[in-house]
């Protein structure tokens, strides 16, 4: 059923990618869940748009990097 449930979302994630939306995935302590994980990253824009934190100390950085990527596009339009 989860399964299901992921392949469902990639329609979702691809109309979003071809409105020239940029999609982030990104995760916490889903290692080793290999449908997971090819899920989140099959749904972002890129393979540098899906993060993997395993702890919530990885977080801060990860949103921090997501924010500083943000800014820096909106700035170049």
């Amino acid at each position: 059923a989860r399964w299901r449930s992921a392949c469902l979302r990639w329609p979702i994630c691809a109309g979003m990618r071809a409105a020239g939306i940029a999609v982030y995935t990104v995760d916490l302590g889903i290692a080793g869940n290999a449908v997971a994980i090819d899920t989140l990253r099959t749904c972002a824009s890129g393979p540098d748009h899906a993060y993997l934190a395993d702890t919530g100390r990885q977080l801060r950085p990860t949103f921090q990097d997501i924010a500083t990527r943000i800014v820096t596009l909106h700035l170049s339009y």
